[in-house]
């Protein structure tokens, strides 16, 4: 937060954002080293029976196909659901995190903007809509 008028908000703004996304980055890290051991699906009988089951794909809610396959979690072994198997592939923890911003089109938008870019080292993407500017995939 701003402590006077001469503190630059747009870096304020890039430092919370960076912090919060290093927070991200650590729990991911965190959880992954914890489950790093777990090799096997966990897979029961009554997991089974919900794969032979299902006819929509846990994921984006189609009607699965012959290419249905098994999709559990690769951190707790866990099973998640009947999907096919292009869903189950693309079902993955990301390595980026996205960050959606609205109402740009305004002055205000300086302040930031060229401050996310340079100070993060991020690839910014924007997105253009009339009276409305959209910024996405801010990637490390």
């Amino acid at each position: 937060m701003a402590e006077t008028e001469n503190d630059d908000v747009g870096q304020i703004f890039i430092n919370e954002l960076e912090e919060i996304v290093k927070h991200i980055y650590q729990v991911v890290k965190e959880k992954t080293n914890r489950f790093k051991h777990i090799e096997n699906m966990i897979f029961t009988e009554e997991d089974e029976k919900n794969v032979e089951a299902a006819t929509v794909c846990h994921i984006c809610e189609k009607e699965l196909g012959e290419d249905k396959v098994i999709d559990h979690c690769h951190l707790t072994g866990r099973y998640r659901g009947a999907a096919p198997n292009d869903c189950n592939l693309k079902y993955k923890i990301p390595t980026f995190i996205p960050v959606y911003l609205h109402n740009l089109s305004g002055y205000d938008s300086h302040l930031f903007i060229k401050n996310l870019r340079t100070a993060m080292k991020m690839r910014l993407t924007a997105y253009l809509k009339p009276k409305k500017t959209i910024y996405r995939s801010v990637k490390r």
